[in-house]
């Protein structure tokens, strides 16, 4: 006899049942068909490629068709698929009731707890191919990156947020990443992609106007280097990351003033990584280096952003993953040992000089292995919303009161699956 122990996360526990039945499949006498007749060939095409002095042979380049609409080649997948299906006819029903299976121990129609956002609440929920979902400061627009192919380039449409009526012509061709400026919410950056779907522009669109006539506020031509964008939880500023393996240099955008256009914060060196927000008179920022691997936090003033004042020195045994700004709070998360922690700072008031951080404590949970990552939070306010989960506890949302230290359950997911033993006879 042999044992195994199912755990709580149905990914695996799913893997396993699939692997079990599949087992009791074979053992039954199952086996896949032969199907009809002799496979599809592709055709062979020597095309010849070269880069950095380079050469090799692609004999099937001439499968690539990025339109999607050449006949002789969308007529050859066809018969691809065809032939699969004829081989595994067999399984097909096991696989209708697999997939019922799955699909029933989910709740299709699950929402997240509300999040604050100036006068009014949000929640979400995933929809078909969207991806960056995007409400302007006034309430009143919405502007929303999808994807219909899966092939990761995405369209932004800007819609009426009572009417749902498009207000804007489509943007083609971008990432799913957009920010808006506060310049009348009339205006938002987003990033689009080269020929290998590198991120290597930022541009600045008004609404009303042709995606042709967008402002290129930063062109990325070393193809080593990806873009990212990114709004400081403050909202006034925007940050555009140029990002390496190793190396990342931030710009910063005053959402007040687009025009003035791209800032340099912390300039291009090789092996040093940077990420960047803002709170008061400050930029607040996470630095790697070769020597400083785990991170350090540092804090320079908007008028003066080549002195710094460092917050939270490097250490060898803790590694600062993240930080997350508040109006009176910086929130740290940390991880040490192998387990995440979250750490709360307090801030002297946003116009005081920012010397050093003050008190500290960390936010407790009951299970000791676990994962916690942050959710939707309001800046203004005193409250962390967090994600947490364990092995026997399903993703929960809380609200934490970063002043008491009180947590307040807020959402937890809907789950039907159990935690149990079972045996079964080796084969």
């Amino acid at each position: 006899m042999s044992s195994f122990q199912e755990v709580s996360d149905p990914a695996c526990s799913w893997m396993l049942v699939l692997c079990i039945r599949l087992l009791l499949l074979l053992r039954s006498g199952w086996r896949m068909t032969t199907g009809n007749g002799n496979p599809p060939m592709a055709k062979k095409a020597s095309h010849l490629m070269e880069m950095l002095g380079d050469v090799r042979v692609d004999n099937y380049y001439r499968l690539r068709d990025d339109s999607r609409s050449n006949p002789e080649l969308l007529s050859y997948l066809k018969q691809e698929n065809h032939y699969t299906h004829s081989i595994v006819s067999d399984t097909k029903k096991f696989e209708d009731d697999l997939y019922a299976e799955i699909r029933g121990r989910i709740k299709e129609d699950d929402v997240s707890a509300p999040v604050r956002r100036g006068a009014y609440y949000y929640y979400h929920r995933t929809l078909e191919g969207i991806a960056a979902f995007e409400v302007s400061p006034n309430h009143k627009l919405v502007a929303y990156a999808e994807d219909t192919k899966g092939d990761e380039i995405y369209t932004i449409y800007v819609i009426d947020a009572h009417t749902g009526a498009l207000v804007d012509n489509p943007l083609v061709g971008v990432i799913a990443s957009l920010e808006w400026v506060t310049n009348g919410d009339g205006a938002f950056v987003y990033i689009t992609m080269d020929q290998t779907l590198r991120p290597h522009q930022a541009w600045l669109h008004k609404l009303g106007e042709e995606q042709s006539s967008d402002t290129c506020l930063y062109h990325q031509k070393d193809d080593t280097f990806s873009l990212d964008l990114q709004a400081s939880e403050s909202k006034k500023f925007l940050s555009v990351a140029s990002e390496s393996k190793n190396t990342s240099f931030n710009f910063y955008l005053d959402v007040s003033k687009p025009e003035d256009g791209l800032q340099v914060l912390t300039p291009r060196v090789d092996g040093i990584d940077t990420s960047v927000s803002h709170r008061g008179n400050h930029f607040f920022i996470k630095k790697r280096t070769h020597e400083f691997f785990n991170s350090e936090v540092i804090a320079c003033t908007l008028d003066n952003t080549s002195e710094t004042t460092l917050l939270l020195p490097h250490r060898e045994s803790v590694k600062i993953q993240d930080i997350q700004l508040f109006n009176n709070h910086i929130v740290v998360y940390e991880r040490e040992k192998g387990l995440p922690k979250v750490n709360i700072y307090g801030l002297p008031d946003a116009e005081e000089p920012l010397k050093s951080l003050q008190g500290g404590h960390t936010v407790e949970f009951v299970d000791p292995i676990y994962s916690v990552e942050p959710s939707g939070s309001q800046f203004t306010s005193s409250i962390l919303q967090l994600d947490h989960s364990s092995m026997k506890t399903p993703h929960s949302g809380y609200d934490y009161d970063m002043k008491t230290g009180i947590s307040v359950l807020k959402k937890i997911k809907t789950v039907s699956y159990i935690t149990k033993l079972v045996f079964c006879i080796d084969f």
